[in-house]
Parts: C-alpha cells; structure tokens; sequence
C-alpha cells in the first residue's frame, strides 16, 4: 500500500515539503510507509525532495523568537489569536472566542499519547517564561516591554480569559431562571478555580513610604558608587538616571484589576448563594422556567439562519407598554446618535489617514518630480555643452570666411597673376619679333651682300603673326578676365559662408539664451518642488503631532465602537422590556418585533439604532391596532361562603378559626382551599379556578380575562389606631413583575394595599395579568396569629375578596 497508514506521519512531512509546481506527472501520494520506514514513492519526482530530510519525530528545531522573524512569530501565535478572541468576546460568540484562546491558553491542558502533556500554554515565549525579568526594558512601548518579559503578555491573557468567563457567567445570571443561574455558578467557580486563593498581603509591611528628596539622594549615592565601582574596574559607568534604577526604594505595583476579579467573583456568589439578582434584588423565581413559545423560537432560528442572532427573551418589566416603548425610544434615539458618531469618527479616520497617504504620496511624487527636474537641468545643461561647442564650430567658420573674405586674393595668387601677366607680355613680345621677322623678309637683299631676291611669303606670315598676337592678346586679356571673375566669385562665395556662419553663431546664441533661460525655469521648478516637499513633509509632521491624529482617531474609534456595542446591548434590551409589555398588553406571547438583525458585526453595527427604532415604530403600531376597550368587572367574593360550599372538606371559616387558635395548631380543607394554622401564622388560601369567574359572563363578550386589582376587607372588631398587618399573595406559574404577586394589608376596608390605588398607574398593580381561570392560588397570611393578632382573629367572621378583573376579546 503506497497510502501512508498514519495520518501523523502526513502531517509531519508536508509540514516541511513543498509540491513542485512543475511536478504535474505524479498525482498520487508522493510518501510511502512500509513497516514504519518512510520513503519516497518511485513515481513522485525525486527532485521536489533532493534536499529534504524526512521528519522523524524526534529531531525539532523550536521557533526562535529572538531572531529575525521574531515580529512575524509573535504575530502569528500571539496577536492574531488574541485579536480575533477580542473581537468575538464583543460580539458574545464565547465558543468561537474560547476555541481562538486554546491557540494560547489551554488551562484544562492536553493528554499526549494517553498522557498529561506538561504545557497549557501553546505560544513558546509564554511557555517558558515562568517569572517576572529582574531588568525591565526601559521603554514606553507596551509591546517591546512584553516581547522584552512576556509575563506581560502571560497576565493579560489571563485576565481576559477571566473577562470571558464571568461575562458568560453575567449573561447566564440575567436570564434569571434556575437554570441559567447553576449555569452562571459553574463558570464564576471556574473562573475562581483559575485564580486560585486571594492573597491576604499586597505589599511589605516593613517597607517605609521614602519621600521624594530622600528617594531621589539615594539614587544620586547608588548611582555614583556604581560609576566608582566601574571605573575601578576599567570599565565604562553606565548614566543611569531612569525609573529602573529606583529599585529597591518603591517596590513593585500590584495589579488592581487583577485583584478585584476575586471582589467581582466573591460578590456574584454571594448573590447567587442568598437568591438575589445580579444587581443584588430579592428573587422571586418559579421551580421551572418559563416554557419557550414555539413560533418565538422558530422565528428566532429562522432569523439565526438567514444571517442574524437568536434574540434571548426579554425581562418582563414593572412598567406598561406606553413608558416602555417611550423609553427605548430614547434609548435608541441614543444609540442612533452613537452609531453617527461612531460612523463620523470612522470617517475622520479615514480621511485623516487618506490624507496621510495623499500626503505621503506627496512626498514620494515631489521626491520623483525633483528628480525628473533636476535631469531636466543635466538634459539642458549638456543641450548647452552641444550647442556651445556647436557655436564654436560655426564661429570658427565664420572667423575663417571672414580672414578668406577680407583677404580676397593671397600673395601667392597674385604672384600667379604677375607670372601669368609677364608670360603673356613676353609671348606678345615674342609674337611682335616674329611679325618684325615677316616685315624684315619683305626687304630685297643687297646685292654683293646676298644671293637672290625678297621673299613674298613673308608677308603673309606677318600677317599671320599679327593676327596670332592679336588672338594671343585677347586670350590672355580673356584669362585675366576669367581669373578676375573667379576670384569675385569665391569671394562671393565666402561672403555668402561668412553670412550663413553669422546667422549660425546668431542663431547658437538665441538658442544658447533660450536654454539658458529653460535651465533657469528648470532649476526654479526645482526649487520650487523641493519647497513643496518641505511644505508636505510640515504638513505631514504637523498631521502627525497634532493632538487629533490617527492614533486618537483610532483610539476613539476602539473605545466608541466598545461602548456602542454596550449600549447597543442595553437597548436592545428596553427594546426586548417592551416587546414583553406588548405582549402581555395583547395577551399574545408570540409577537415578535425584536428579531435580531439589527446588530451587523461586519459593519460595526451601524443602522443598529435606526432597524431598532423599525421595530418599536412596528411595535406601536400593533398596538394601536389591536388595543381595545376592555370589560372592567368587579366580583365579591366570601372565604366563608366559598368554604362552606366546597364540594369536599368544607368548613366553617369563624369556627374554624377559633379552634385553631385554641389548640395553636390545625388544618381545615384541601390543598389551594384551606385555612392552616402553623409556626403562630394562620392561612387562608383558595385556588382562582375553583371561584368560576370565568363563568360570570358569556364566552362571546371574550375569552381574555385577567385580574386587574384585589382588595379585601375583612370584617372584625378592629380597635382604634390598630393595624391588620396582613399579606396577601399570589401562589401559581404566571411570571409577575417585581413586586407584583403579594400586598400588605393595613385598614382591612376594601384594602388595595396600596397608598393611593390609581387603575391608570404607569406599573403595573399587583396581581393585574393574572387569568381568573388559573389553577394558581391567592393566600391571605397572618404573621403573628397567636400574639398580638389572636384577638382580631377571634372575631374575624369572614373574608371578603373585591376582584376586579377585565374581559377581552
């Protein structure tokens, strides 16, 4: 089998390998394990792994956080962890927050091969240090002083483990049944269990509180003994002027967060212990909690479903419908003006690191601007060199077409035209003797001198010679001519180069002037970029030194958006109050407006306030709409009648009242209709149920009827100024508000219980809710029936019940 067997060792080797992107020929496993030896496979390519050692399990190299990559590791296994903790702790996802704090801190530990691994904390830093530095960093960064001793790190972790458990145990302890409150117990004993027992000593007793001049001459004197001592020993003293070199004088701080976990602890336990509510009220619960609607809960998972929370069912309040919702309208008007805020600060944010980085780009762009500036300047520059020696060259020319121009024929030349001239005279010459010759010819020879005569011929020679030394004249006049002429036109010639050289060294000098004046405008831009830069880099400053930077910003943002979560925590339950009102107004357990959207941690839980106001405009609109007139109904009822006409264990009220304070004992009827005397406390009970008020009226005037008010009055010989001092409770399954299920009886005459009794009062009156049909029981309770009530008892001839009750559709 090619596969490996152990999903171990998979683990180990692709931990340390890499897939070869090039490796597209093999596409099964490229390790095999025969007889707990791993190879390589022989079709996997070989190459991927030439110098890759498989891991054995036994050979480790530990994360070094004092290296390089040191930032990189603590981000890694401690920051991210605790951030995404953070950020789930806020949001109450507390399995989600727990499963991200065992990265870091497992306190139940872990079992390795059946048994217990020696390490609870997953981050190798926090794992070995197992005391505090004895030479703190001296620095003001809280995260260099850690990563320098991370028992920092080690302590705040703990600490908002702690935060975890008793805010989960917070949010158990306000559901408020019985429960949800063992539930609450478990995780503050867990949390105790963490922190172990209290310390009974914070500081030295024999440490004396030195004063400031005294601490400050004793630091003066240790701190020169120690230059003494380092000189003597050839080295450097070391200025140590800090707050690190105090110690000794003040000792070290304790944490008073830390410490009052154990008060916050101590306090929820007591309250649990001695039945008090998390505020420390008196608890009234029922054996069982109140069953969950099934439409509130299919909705509420319908809701979780589709992206939103399960709502957790609301408190029911002391107050109506009307001042509940008129107070979660403020509430949430509130919070609707911290979500503006939170988005505002947001923006400011924003902006001010947008203009950060507008101004940071700035610079870089001004940087690159001055640059290309300066190269512009270099580029002119050397367009000047090119030109300037350009210049030079035209100049030259035109220097030497001038010299050409203004010398016009050379010595030379004219030297040539002497020779040429002379050459033509002298062949004129010789031409005119050669015409001499022709005339001589035409002489007759002497006689005696000569033999024969003239010789004609010779005159046509002359003739010939005449017209040759014409010729010969007029060509040399000819050449003079043409050289005459040739030499006028070189010289136009050069006139012409003279000018063109002129109107180039003119033309070079505009030039010259023109990027002269573009490398003046350069070097300005220059300047004028580099002053930019210097303006940007003092806005920049500026926009960091401000007292309104980003880390205000930020730190707002961090401290709002936590107090917005808070807020947003406490409306939603007014908000969830009066949901609870509502439904107890239109007697309908399962309306629902609260549904749990109105919180998106996405977007930091803006239009919380807005979707919540939604759902109380929702609210009061329903009940507008189905809010009705009720039929008010007083009956009257009498204990002794209704005694007496039980169908079982029936009895005389007055009878049985006065042997029962004979004997200082008894019990009279069934249980929910009966008269008891025990523990010096008669009473007198009956079950609603069983007085048929539901009857009294015909089922069409309404099904919905509720108790609004009880008053007794009991008739008996009462003496002046004496009080009844008598209780009248309510024994059943219907959740009343605080305060709501019992009265104290004073005058005994149609006795409310109540100073003044206003039916329009904003609370609730007591009893009000409760259905006449319901099996639960109203007991009337004398505290001290055999002492200083036993006289009014004995003439006590009846009690008399005044129910007022409603009735609606």
């Amino acid at each position: 089998d090619d596969t490996p067997r152990s999903d171990e060792f998979i683990a180990k080797v692709f931990l340390i390998t890499q897939k070869n992107k090039n490796d597209t020929a093999w596409a099964g496993p490229h390790f095999t394990n025969k007889g707990g030896v791993i190879g390589i496979h022989k079709s996997s390519d070989v190459s991927m792994f030439a110098n890759i050692q498989i891991h054995n399990g036994t050979t480790t190299e530990p994360l070094d956080f004092n290296s390089a990559s040191a930032l990189y590791y603590w981000e890694l296994f401690y920051y991210t962890p605790m951030m995404c903790f953070q950020r789930l702790l806020q949001e109450k996802q507390f399995d989600e927050a727990t499963k991200w704090m065992n990265y870091i801190y497992n306190p139940a530990g872990y079992i390795v091969n059946g048994e217990i691994a020696p390490w609870t904390w997953n981050c190798r830093p926090l794992e070995e240090t197992t005391s505090w530095n004895a030479n703190p960093l001296d620095a003001i960064d809280p995260d260099a002083v850690a990563q320098n001793d991370p028992t920092h790190y080690k302590v705040a972790t703990f600490m908002r483990l702690l935060d975890q458990l008793i805010l989960r145990g917070d949010m158990a302890y306000r559901e408020l049944t019985r429960d949800a409150l063992n539930e609450a117990k478990m995780w503050y004993v867990r949390a105790l269990e963490l922190l172990g027992d209290e310390p009974e000593d914070y500081g030295s007793s024999q440490w004396a509180a030195p004063s400031l001049s005294v601490a400050a001459s004793q630091t003066v004197q240790a701190a020169y003994q120690q230059d003494l001592t380092m000189l003597g020993r050839g080295g450097v003293p070391k200025n140590l002027r800090t707050a690190n070199s105090l110690v000794g004088l003040f000792l070290p701080e304790y944490n008073p967060a830390l410490t009052d976990y154990w008060k916050t602890l101590r306090l929820r336990l007591f309250n649990l212990r001695h039945n008090l509510s998390i505020d420390g009220q008196p608890l009234s619960l029922a054996i069982y909690a109140e069953p969950t609607d099934p439409k509130a809960l299919l909705t509420s998972m319908v809701q979780a479903s589709q992206g939103g929370s399960a709502v957790l069912p609301g408190t029911l309040s002391l107050y109506r419908f009307p001042v509940m919702l008129e107070r979660a309208r403020n509430l949430v008007a509130q919070l609707t003006q911290f979500g503006t805020s939170l988005l505002s600060m947001a923006e400011h944010d924003d902006a001010d690191e947008l203009t950060t980085l507008l101004l940071k780009q700035g610079m870089e762009l001004a940087t690159q601007s001055i640059r290309i500036q300066q190269r512009t300047v270099d580029e002119v520059d050397a367009d000047i060199a090119v030109l300037a020696e350009s210049r030079r060259s035209a100049q030259n020319r035109l220097d030497k077409y001038q010299r050409l121009y203004d010398e016009d024929i050379n010595h030379g030349e004219q030297r040539a035209m002497a020779l040429l001239d002379a050459a033509a005279g002298q062949s004129l010459a010789g031409q005119a003797l050669s015409i001499a010759e022709g005339v001589a010819d035409l002489v007759p020879n002497v006689f005696g001198f000569a033999t024969g005569g003239s010789r004609w011929g010779a005159a046509l020679r002359a003739s010939a010679s005449v017209l040759s030394l014409s010729a010969a004249a007029s060509q040399s006049s000819a050449e003079k001519i043409s050289r005459s002429e040739t030499y006028r036109r070189r010289r136009q010639e050069w006139e012409i180069q003279r000018d063109n050289a002129d109107g180039e060294v003119k033309q070079m000098d505009a030039q010259l002037e023109a990027l002269k004046i573009r490398r003046e405008s350069a070097q300005m831009q220059v300047e004028y970029q580099e002053t930019q830069q210097a303006h940007t880099q003092a806005q920049l400053e500026l926009l960091q030194r401000k007292f309104t930077n980003k880390a205000l910003y930020s730190w707002m943002r961090g401290k709002l958006s936590a107090i917005y979560y808070q807020f947003f925590d406490l409306t939603q339950s007014f908000s969830l109050m009066a949901q609870e009102a509502l439904r107890r107004e239109l007697n309908d357990s399962g309306v629902t407006f609260i549904r749990g959207d109105a919180w998106n941690g996405t977007t930091a839980g803006l239009m919380a306030g807005e979707t919540l106001s939604l759902n109380l405009a929702e609210m009061e609109k329903a009940w507008l709409e189905r809010d009705e007139r009720a039929l008010e109904v007083t009956r009257t009822v009498s204990l002794a009648q209704f005694y007496q006409a039980l169908s079982s264990d029936n009895f005389n009220l007055a009878e049985k009242l006065t042997q029962f304070l004979r004997e200082g004992k008894g019990n009279a009827g069934s249980s929910g209709n009966e008269l008891k005397l025990s523990n010096r406390q008669i009473e007198a009970s009956m079950r609603l149920s069983d007085l048929n008020i539901f009857s009294d009226y015909p089922e069409s005037l309404g099904t919905t009827r509720q108790l609004k008010q009880v008053s007794v009055t009991l008739p008996a010989l009462i003496g002046p100024y004496e009080d009844i001092r008598a209780v009248l409770n309510y024994g059943g399954s219907i959740v009343m508000p605080r305060g709501c299920s019992a009265i104290a009886l004073s005058h005994g005459v149609n006795d409310s219980g109540q100073f003044v009794l206003d039916f329009n009062d904003t609370r609730y009156l007591p009893f009000e809710g409760i259905p006449v049909n319901d099996n639960g029981s109203l007991t009337l309770s004398f505290p001290d029936s055999t002492d200083r009530q036993k006289a009014l008892l004995e003439s006590l001839s009846d009690i008399i019940l005044h129910i007022r009750y409603t009735i609606r559709s």
